[in-house]
């Protein structure tokens, strides 16, 4: 018999408990989650780009000018094509995409960037040469270019983000000196 002055620190009789399934499944869930999106993403993320007008020439921003103002539009003559150089700002050798979107202004009103046939071509520092033909354009718009890692530049420029994690969009003003015929 037992005793009721006796301390109860007997262990009690039957099986041991255990924690359940959540306690211990989720965690681990949750680690295999974490490395497997790790793995999967690049490391290090896009380098810094800059934008590089080649043609046409450009007469340099005035001092009065700050980097918040909007540049003034590019003047293209006929049959002129417009050359872009986007340059890392250190040497970057991962292989970059690049999507060009022309967006047509007539006057105040724009239409939705449509995407625009060119032709890139990426050297050993990873910079990249775009250049577009000036006959399909129409008279005034703006180029958008998004570059970025392949697979993860956005599919249309939409809203008004200047970059992601592993993209970059640029924005190029036009005017053609005589409306393109269409």
């Amino acid at each position: 018999m037992l005793d009721p002055r006796e301390p109860e620190d007997r262990e009690p009789r039957g099986k041991p408990r255990r924690a359940g399934l959540a306690v211990l499944g989720i965690p681990a869930v949750a680690v295999i989650l974490a490395l497997a999106l790790r793995w999967s993403t690049p490391m290090g993320g896009l380098v810094s780009y800059e934008l590089e007008i080649v043609a046409p020439q450009t007469p340099a921003r005035g001092a009065a000018e700050t980097d918040d103002a909007a540049p003034n539009p590019i003047r293209l003559e006929p049959g002129q094509r417009l050359t872009l150089l986007l340059r890392p700002e250190r040497p970057f050798e991962d292989p970059v995409e690049a999507r060009v979107f022309v967006e047509s202004r007539a006057g105040s009103l724009s239409r939705a960037p449509v995407p625009f046939a060119t032709e890139a071509v990426q050297d050993s520092t990873g910079a990249l040469r775009i250049s577009l033909d000036a006959h399909p354009l129409p008279a005034r718009g703006r180029v958008v270019v998004l570059i970025g890692r392949p697979g993860s530049v956005p599919g249309a420029p939409a809203g008004t983000a200047t970059h992601g994690r592993n993209w970059q969009r640029f924005d190029i003003d036009f005017e053609q000196s005589t409306p393109s015929a269409r």
